[in-house]
């Protein structure tokens, strides 16, 4: 009695348990019913209606039984795995590669301890002042530049969290939670104040939620960042953010023609178009990674009217946008070959980034008269390459914000890779192309491993993405 069972990873130099074995089984049996459930839509499933409303949209999207998030109340979440979302990508690999999702065996790969999911009381005593000085200055160093809100004058450094106004409270209780999500990945010793935040922060979001004002906007911004650092947090991060965008349609936040103040007290000191990008961008981001179309949309002409003093800034409108029009374009229902298409409109664009080429990558497995000689899916390999290569950069400087999309990237990234070697199998007889698609998978494969560990649920795609590897004799 007592005794942990403990099984030796000949790859690793190190031992698993059979307890995270079992986990591990659990989240792939969890997995394949994904894919098994959403095989045939996928196939089926257009964006001819894609212009339609939100409301109309949800009506037809297939229900998803998921556990009951946070403040989020409700057993069901109504969501689609469309095309280059991961789930679409997995189909399409299985079926390039002929593999058997359903028998095939899927090993462990690293050796997680998850942190006890276990009730934390609240108390302000917990974060000292040297704590609560480190979790500011954390924020703004690290969270605050990529997501700019709440500046450095919103908080007083000398004074405990329990002094500050209560319509402050929730904020800066938000705050300490992204932050101490952030730094326990590199002290353990915040993973407790971690837990007890967010416990104190769900409770408080459920009151607030009673609230349609811009305070509550922003309170679900603060929070979809804290599910973007922490995607096990027990609620999708596509729930807050269609919250998020609800509130900011009634508010009528995203109207380029009312620039009246949004009522509330601390989303006064954010500027309105900041918080509109924050907003815009994890949104469209998200949403890109399910592979459906975003909830809210900027026109050129609209981005244009929109009062914003930064170009670079203005840019980050027009990117997302772009995005946007490329997923409508390319997968909507209209003649043609959508290669072609997707490839004039990428190449029409000033800047074109690895993710346009990423939202295409569905069409690796299209096929026609139009697009036979196409270098459609050299641009595609180029662009996984360099994702690939870019998130390994930033894992070298710090821990991601957004583990979420990073992970969906890569391993879109990683299959993407996989198909075009399959189909154009002339690239591996190539010296050139052979050692950067072998370099890239390598290294795509080590971040999976290393994302795992901060994300146990990513297991699953890992496997799969090893198993595919063994079928194709590739790294």
């Amino acid at each position: 009695m007592g005794t942990i069972c403990r099984y030796y990873d000949e790859g690793l130099g190190t031992s698993v348990s059979r307890r995270y074995l079992k986990g591990l089984d659990d989240k792939i049996r969890e997995l394949k019913h994904e894919i098994a459930k959403y095989e045939n839509k996928i196939q089926r499933k257009n964006l001819a209606h894609s212009s339609t409303s939100s409301q109309q949209e949800t009506e037809e999207l297939p229900s998803t039984s998921v556990s009951s998030g946070c403040f989020i109340e409700g057993g069901k979440d109504s969501h689609y795995f469309g095309p280059s979302s991961v789930v679409s990508m997995v189909h399409s690999v299985s079926k390039v590669l002929k593999l058997n999702t359903e028998t095939s065996k899927f090993g462990s790969i690293d050796n997680y301890t998850a942190f006890p999911k276990i009730k934390v009381p609240f108390d302000f005593s917990v974060i000292g002042n040297d704590q609560s000085r480190l979790l500011i200055e954390n924020y703004l160093s690290n969270i605050y530049p990529v997501f700019p809100l709440l500046p450095e004058s919103f908080f007083h450094f000398e004074v405990m969290v329990r002094n500050y106004p209560s319509y402050e409270q929730l904020f800066v209780l938000l705050i300490f939670l992204i932050s101490a999500t952030n730094l326990m990945r590199k002290r353990v010793d915040f993973a407790s104040i971690k837990i007890m935040l967010q416990q104190k922060v769900a409770e408080l979001m459920k009151d607030k939620l009673t609230d349609s004002d811009g305070d509550t906007l922003l309170a679900l911004v603060y929070y979809a960042v804290y599910e973007m650092l922490d995607p096990e947090s027990g609620s999708p991060v596509w729930k807050t953010l269609s919250l998020a965008c609800g509130l900011a349609e009634k508010l009528r936040f995203s109207n380029t023609g009312n620039q009246g103040p949004i009522p509330g007290r601390v989303c006064k000191q954010v500027p309105r178009i900041r918080l509109l990008k924050v907003l815009y961008e994890l949104e469209t981001s998200v949403s890109l990674c399910l592979g459906r179309p975003p909830s809210i949309y900027f026109s050129k002409n609209q981005i244009a009217r929109l009062e914003i003093d930064d170009g670079n800034n203005r840019m980050v409108f027009v990117e997302l946008t772009n995005r946007i029009d490329l997923f409508r374009t390319i997968y909507g229902k209209l003649p043609g070959c959508p290669v072609c298409r997707a490839e004039t409109l990428i190449m029409q664009q000033l800047e074109t980034k690895s993710t346009h080429w990423l939202t295409a990558c569905s069409l690796l497995t299209h096929s026609c008269f139009w697009c036979d000689k196409s270098s459609f899916h050299l641009n595609v390999l180029q662009s996984c390459i360099e994702c690939i290569k870019d998130a390994s950069l930033r894992l070298q400087k710090s821990a991601p914000l957004c583990f979420w999309i990073e992970i969906s990237n890569i391993t879109l990234s990683l299959l993407s890779l996989m198909v075009i070697s399959k189909r154009h199998h002339e690239l591996l007889e190539d010296s050139f192309f052979q050692g950067k698609i072998i370099d890239a998978i390598s290294m795509g494969k080590q971040l999976l491993v290393r994302y795992s560990t901060f994300w146990p649920d990513s297991q699953a795609l890992l496997s799969f993405t090893e198993i595919a590897l063994k079928n194709m004799s590739v790294c």
